[in-house]
């Protein structure tokens, strides 16, 4: 026999509880398979709407409980919400962002960190299309907010692994643009990171290198596939060395006129064509005995210092490069 749940009415009699109907349940099965969606969806759109310049109104929809851990109401009653939880390191970048916003710019993607209502830290990718009205004043902009935070946790990991590695390593987007570099990379090639990352990858490379090496680069991420390494002769590579700063001083008017020494362990003609190519002075290899090397550079001071007569506005200076 089938139990018969019961409930007491309130005259005290009992009467019987009907049990939920299929479709009922259906529903609320639905509903809950909803609610988990909703939870694990970490992207969410937000739009702004815009008066003489300034926000007037903001929503923020679903997905944001997931990704900020704050709820759609949360925002509408604290309006600087959205700017409370960006990380303070990272606040006046969003704020400089939403002011180009404001003055009607059109803007990259901006990756920034924010504080996770739990008190985590989260990095979250976020897209701006501005709409614009008929004067074309900024009337709205929608949001697109990502959580990226496996990915930059995947990069980090990445990163390290990169710092790691004995050898230089570069590495570019598909416009040929270095995006990361490591340590070796600086002491192999002389430049800072700061100096390098933005660039194009073939400032590491001789002129004359330049122009083939971007074409094979381009043809490469037009059909990037596996391949050995080794099997072709060696690229050579251009350091920020003394060719480089002589190029630099004899380029500038102020300069010019400073005698410049070359003094290296290349012994490589090509290396000395291009030298005096770009003007240098003197062209030196140095000698590996340490006596005679001190010996060339008291003849260097002696010649350049005391036997050449050097223009007066540069007064007896030079350079060894």
């Amino acid at each position: 026999m089938s139990e018969i749940p019961l409930q007491i009415s309130p005259d005290g009699d009992p009467a019987v509880s009907p049990e939920p109907s299929a479709e009922r349940q259906t529903v609320q099965e639905s509903e809950r398979r909803y609610r988990q969606l909703l939870e694990a969806v970490t992207s969410y759109t937000y739009s702004v709407d815009v008066v003489d310049g300034k926000p007037s109104s903001t929503v923020h929809r679903g997905g944001c409980l997931a990704a900020t851990g704050y709820a759609p109401e949360e925002y509408r009653s604290s309006p600087y919400l959205w700017l409370d939880m960006v990380h303070p390191e990272d606040r006046p970048r969003v704020q400089e962002h939403v002011a180009k916003v404001l003055a009607g710019q059109d803007v990259p993607p901006l990756e920034h960190r924010i504080l996770h209502k739990n008190g985590k830290t989260r990095w979250v990718r976020d897209t701006v299309v501005v709409h614009r009205d008929d004067r074309g004043r900024v009337v709205r902009y929608d949001g697109l907010v990502e959580d990226i935070t496996e990915r930059k946790l995947v990069e980090e990991r990445f990163r390290r692994l990169l710092e790691s590695a004995p050898d230089a390593m570069v590495v570019v987007d598909r416009g040929g643009q270095i995006v990361l570099v490591n340590s070796q990379t600086e002491k192999l090639f002389g430049y800072s990171r700061e100096e390098l990352l933005g660039q194009v990858l073939e400032v590491l490379l001789p002129e004359r290198f330049r122009g083939p090496h971007a074409g094979m680069r381009e043809g490469f991420f037009a059909n990037p596939r596996t391949r050995p390494m080794g099997t072709r002769p060696h690229l050579p590579c251009r350091r920020k060395d003394g060719r480089q700063v002589l190029e630099e001083i004899k380029n500038d008017p102020s300069l010019r006129r400073i005698p410049v020494v070359i003094l290296t362990t290349s012994r490589a003609e090509e290396d000395v064509l291009r030298a005096y190519d770009l003007h240098a002075n003197c062209y030196i290899t140095k000698p590996v005995d340490f006596d005679r090397f001190m010996e060339v550079i008291k003849t260097i001071e002696g010649f350049w210092l005391t036997v050449v007569k050097l223009p007066n506005s540069h007064g007896a200076g030079g350079t060894v490069v």
